[in-house]
C-alpha cells in the first residue's frame, strides 16, 4: 500500500495532513473561477460571479461532481476530528474564502458517510456538545485507495486561492456598483450606440487612471 507520510502536516496524523495545501482539502471540480451569465457588454464573468456576496465568494455554479464532496469530507476528517461547520469553514479557508459548500450539501453527505461506516462520532467529548467526526478504519482505507485523486484535487483547490488576486472589500463593492450601473444603463430603453461609446470612454479613462497609480 502506498505510504501517506508525505501528506502529514500540522493538522493531524491522518493520511492527508496540512502538507502543501494549507488547512483543508477539497475534491475535483469545474472551473476554479465561478462564472455568471455575462452581461450584454461581453462574455466574461457575470456580475454575480465578479461581485460576490460581500465576503469574496461569487455565486458559483456546481463545484463538485458526483461523489467528490464525499472524498473532500473524508480527507478533511482525516487531518483532524471535525464537525459539519468546521468542515465548511476548512473548505472556505483553503479556497481563500472564494467558495464554501452549503450545509444542505455537507450534512447529508456526512450522514451518508456514517451510514457507510467510513466515519463515526468521536468519543471523549462533553455531553451535549456538538460531536466531531473521526475516520474509521474503513474510512482510512477508502482514502488510501483514492490517494492519487485526492492529491490532484487538493492541488487544484489550493490553486483556486493562489490564482486569484485578493481584492479589498472597498474595491469589490466599487466593482459591483460599476457593473450594476453599466448593465442597468445598457438594458434601459433608448440606449444608443452613442451612449455605448460614451460609457466605453469613461471605463477606458478609469482603467488608465488606475494603471497610473
Amino acid at each position: 500500500m502506498r505510504s501517506n507520510r508525505k501528506y502529514a502536516g500540522r493538522g493531524g496524523d491522518g493520511p492527508f495532513g496540512l502538507g502543501p495545501w494549507g488547512k483543508g482539502f477539497g475534491e475535483d471540480f469545474g472551473d476554479p473561477v465561478p462564472r455568471g451569465r455575462g452581461s450584454r457588454m461581453g462574455r466574461g464573468p457575470g456580475i454575480d460571479a465578479m461581485a460576490g456576496d460581500g465576503r469574496g465568494r461569487g455565486r458559483a455554479r456546481r463545484m463538485f461532481g458526483q461523489g467528490q464532496l464525499r472524498l473532500v469530507l473524508l480527507a478533511l476528517i482525516g487531518t483532524q476530528e471535525r464537525h459539519g461547520y468546521e468542515l465548511i469553514k476548512a473548505i472556505e479557508e483553503l479556497t481563500g474564502g472564494r467558495y464554501a459548500p452549503s450545509p444542505g450539501a455537507v450534512y447529508p453527505t456526512l450522514s451518508m458517510l456514517a451510514d457507510e461506516g467510513l466515519i463515526a462520532e468521536a468519543s471523549g467529548h462533553e455531553t451535549g456538545a456538538k460531536k466531531p467526526f473521526t475516520l474509521t478504519q474503513a474510512g482510512r482505507d477508502e482514502l488510501a485507495k483514492e490517494a492519487d485523486k485526492v492529491e490532484s484535487i487538493m492541488e487544484r483547490l489550493a490553486a483556486m486561492d493562489r490564482g486569484q488576486p485578493r481584492e479589498s472589500p472597498p474595491i469589490r463593492r466599487a466593482v459591483a456598483n460599476l457593473l450594476t450601473a453599466t448593465r442597468n444603463r445598457a438594458e434601459a430603453n433608448g440606449f444608443t450606440d452613442d451612449k455605448a461609446l460614451e460609457i466605453a470612454a469613461i471605463l477606458d479613462e478609469a482603467a488608465s487612471r488606475i494603471e497610473r497609480l
